[in-house]
């Protein structure tokens, strides 16, 4: 009944990676992937929360007969999808790999301190995080070259 009811979810946010995307598609999709991200993970952490409790969250991420963890899965497939950006001139020189991190990672953050009560002051809201975590990937954040010197 317990395993039940903590049934993980699934991530929405993979279906995105399966859409066209183009030069002008780019950053609203990347918006719309961490929004998809920060609500996967508003309910998945709660959940492996409890299984972490009672002893099953390895069960939970990688259910027999799977070869690879959920979340590592969901790593490979957003790095993939980064490569194929990058082979298309659609992103620069980056690694996928880390870029998927980056995201994931931030996305997973925000929610983390969300579910922990902590609420830091200087951060954006969550309504106005994804885009500005976009915006700061995209821009990157080198001084502008006038300032470099």
């Amino acid at each position: 009944l317990f395993v039940a009811a903590m049934a993980l979810p699934e991530p929405t946010w993979g279906a995105l990676l399966r859409e066209p995307v183009d030069a002008a598609t780019l950053r609203p999709k990347l918006t719309e992937i961490v929004r998809r991200m920060m609500a996967f993970f508003s309910e998945l952490l709660p959940r492996m929360m409890m299984h972490w409790s009672n002893g099953g969250a390895a069960e939970a991420l990688c259910p027999r007969g799977q070869s690879e963890a959920a979340p590592v899965r969901n790593h490979r497939e957003l790095s993939a999808w980064f490569a194929q950006l990058r082979e298309r001139g659609l992103v620069g020189p980056c690694d996928p790999s880390v870029v998927a991190r980056a995201l994931m990672g931030s996305a997973h953050s925000y929610v983390f301190f969300d579910v922990m009560g902590f609420h830091p002051a200087d951060g954006p809201p969550a309504e106005s995080f994804a885009e500005t975590l976009v915006d700061t990937l995209w821009r990157g954040i080198a001084p502008p070259p006038e300032e470099a010197e």
